[in-house]
């Protein structure tokens, strides 16, 4: 767990430093503390979804882009293949197989940007869960 807090922290800092942007400032723009920016990149503290949606929206960055790049580095980090070419599945019961059928149905009214955002997001639980 503790370096899944240290990867998503180093990539947020990533993208605030690729954006010219000083933690005071993407601190204003997502209206959080700069020392609660500060903590997560230091990987001391995990953002909620809706945090990670306004420091998302404050760096111009797509939710799942910051997803995928600490996974990114995680899977660097281990030596591991990346967890979005090789996420398998396997169920063996009929309650999770009926949650598969209706997060199935619900994607066919999403748009793309939405299914990959959800997509990510399932994979970053299983992650979170797994360490």
């Amino acid at each position: 767990m503790r370096n899944n807090l240290h990867n998503l922290g180093k990539t947020i800092r990533a993208l605030r430093r690729q954006r010219g942007l000083t933690q005071e400032q993407l601190a204003e723009r997502a209206d959080l503390h700069s020392t609660y920016i500060a903590k997560i990149e230091a990987g001391q503290r995990l953002p909620s979804l809706d945090t990670l949606v306004l420091l998302a929206d404050a760096l111009e960055t797509p939710v799942s882009v910051i997803i995928q790049q600490a996974e990114h580095r995680q899977a660097e980090h281990q030596g591991k293949p990346d967890v979005f070419r090789d996420a398998g599945t396997s169920a063996g019961s009929e309650d999770i197989q009926q949650v598969k059928r209706e997060i199935s149905y619900m994607l066919e009214d999403m748009e793309l940007e939405q299914s990959l955002l959800l997509r990510d997001i399932i994979r970053a639980i299983k992650k979170y869960r797994t360490d």
